[in-house]
């Protein structure tokens, strides 16, 4: 079990969060981690505790479960979007992919 005091300051550092990520939903857990100055592992949980709800109410939870699945979705977009800029498909005689080089 954890304190009050603990308890007090979890509470304190969701509502950090929360609020940060509020303002601007279209923050990675990294950058909402450089502004709080809170570890990425918990911006991740803050964001998805229990006390999100409690707090602010199931409509916010919703909406930033929203937000985090188009950040992760517009993320994996660029990283394939940055693989075929920086990688050359190797084919054999055939025409079978056969895996990439860097460039």
């Amino acid at each position: 079990m954890t304190s009050e005091d603990q308890e007090r300051d979890i509470e304190s550092k969701v509502r950090i969060v929360v609020d940060t990520f509020l303002e601007n939903p279209s923050l990675t857990n990294a950058e909402l981690s450089k502004l709080t100055n809170v570890s990425k592992s918990s911006v991740q949980r803050y964001l998805k505790d229990d006390r999100v709800s409690e707090i602010y109410g199931d409509d916010t939870v919703k909406m930033i479960e929203e937000a985090n699945l188009r950040n992760k979705e517009e993320g994996r977009r660029k990283g394939g979007f940055n693989s075929t800029i920086n990688n050359v498909s190797l084919k054999d005689k055939h025409g079978k992919y056969m895996g990439n080089v860097r460039k």
